[in-house]
């Protein structure tokens, strides 16, 4: 969802509480009108009305196109038409051949189900008045909750409102000495110059970006920025204009949000008994692996274990010991699992898997063998049985292939299942193939 700018909250604000005409009133020192998606002018402010040089009765209701020399109205249309909001130049018809070239910088903002479009310009050939204008717009936007300042080209602040030193800690005396580079994060700065040399090179007008400042008592905060850059009449730049708002709220609620996703996006893919992955995870691991190894030409290997009689053990000492079991075999063989791309999860039951990519049949036996062996050393005790053991093994299958596009990953489970009962029909608590024998 793209931020609505602080500006046109505040201009939605005065539309829904008084009227269109309370938004061009409030740019009474600029000449300000509002139009419907249709060009229809709505509202028009004394300074409007003094330039067409035509009473507010004659304009409410009128196409806004009827006051704009025919030679605009094509990029006029096309302007309404992609809601464009970048500042431009416009001639507006006097009658009689007479012209006023203005410059116009608009918003477009939603009321209920229609877009409105604000239209505020300024006469250019009046240059010299557009110092006190702004001094005029910060005042009145001065409690619009939003920091505004204007910013020297070098990045020197020249003058803020109030808002902007309660947001950046700073009393304007101690704030107008320094940069906006020096409140930048270091990690943001490089954004916020390239943004800044292109406006100057004339590449854009203007920019928004989200970025950190330095707080006067030294931590940093989440804003969102927007900048403009003020030229004078003959396109010069002058200056910039900057509106800062603190997203510091926003920002911590959108990494709380992803915080939540990633935790529950972990817990999906994990078996809650024993914490290694579930079946759910074990099928994803291996689909990716596989078409992974099948793209670059990699030998993928898999290792299912079972735990030798453990239906036996359940028996003899309770599901509750069969489960701190089955959490403890787990723990073992998820430390055999630990390199990049490798995945240990619950196959199912008493069952285990452990993807092993880029390891031949003989290493990834030899990966089986230490797990067999892990387990074994654990010695959770159970009562012996036909094979005469007297702690807690292990079975284990494994198997190795050059994936091929044309296969499914279920012939690597196959195949290592068929090793899995060649290991349980030979006697149990041993890997198949064994070790060393390919």
């Amino acid at each position: 969802m793209n931020p609505r700018y602080a500006l046109d909250d505040f201009f939605i604000q005065l539309f829904q509480e008084d009227g269109p005409q309370a938004v061009t009133r409030s740019l009474d020192w600029l000449g300000a009108f509002v139009i419907t998606e249709n060009g229809l002018i709505v509202a028009a402010n004394a300074a409007f009305c003094e330039v067409l040089e035509k009473p507010e009765g004659d304009l409410i209701g009128t196409p806004v196109f009827d006051h704009i020399t025919p030679d605009e109205q094509s990029s006029m249309r096309e302007r309404f038409a992609s809601q464009n909001t970048t500042p431009y130049a416009l001639k507006l018809s006097l009658g009689h051949h007479r012209i006023k070239q203005v410059m116009v910088t608009p918003h477009v903002f939603p009321v209920a189900d229609t877009h409105y479009r604000l239209a505020a310009f300024t006469d250019v050939s009046e240059y010299e008045r557009i110092k006190d204008s702004e001094n005029r717009f910060k005042h009145v936007f001065g409690a619009a909750g939003i920091g505004i300042a204007r910013v020297n080209l070098d990045g020197s602040w020249l003058e803020c409102n109030e808002k902007l030193c309660e947001i950046l800690g700073y009393s304007e005396e101690n704030l107008l000495p320094l940069t906006f580079q020096d409140l930048t994060h270091p990690d943001d700065l490089d954004e916020d110059l390239h943004y800044v040399e292109e406006m100057l090179a004339g590449l854009r007008s203007t920019y928004s970006m989200q970025k950190r400042y330095r707080h006067e008592q030294g931590h940093y905060f989440w804003a969102r920025l927007t900048v403009s850059l003020v030229r004078d009449a003959a396109d010069h730049p002058q200056y910039f204009v900057s509106l800062i708002q603190d997203i510091s709220a926003e920002k911590q609620a959108e990494i709380a949000a992803e915080q939540l996703n990633d935790s529950l996006a972990k817990l999906s893919m994990t078996d809650g008994l024993t914490g290694i992955g579930n079946r759910r995870r074990f099928d994803t691991a291996l689909e990716n692996e596989w078409r992974r190894a099948s793209r670059h030409g990699t030998e993928l290997a898999l290792v299912l274990a079972d735990i030798d009689d453990f239906k036996a053990f359940n028996d003899d000492f309770g599901h509750l010991a069969g489960d701190d079991c089955l959490k403890n075999i787990a723990a073992a063989i998820e430390a055999f699992g630990n390199r990049v791309g490798d995945c240990v999860a619950r196959y199912g039951g008493e069952e285990l898997a452990i993807i092993l990519p880029g390891l031949s049949l003989e290493d990834a036996a030899s990966v089986a063998e230490q797990c067999r062996q892990a387990v074994e050393a654990l010695g959770i005790a159970r009562k012996a049985c036909g094979d005469g053991a007297s702690v807690v093994t292990i079975s284990l299958g494994v198997a190795a292939m050059h994936p091929d596009s044309k296969d499914a990953a279920e012939t690597l489970i196959e195949a290592a299942d068929k090793q899995l009962y060649r290991a349980k029909s030979s006697g149990k608590n041993k890997v198949q193939p064994t070790p060393g024998t390919g």
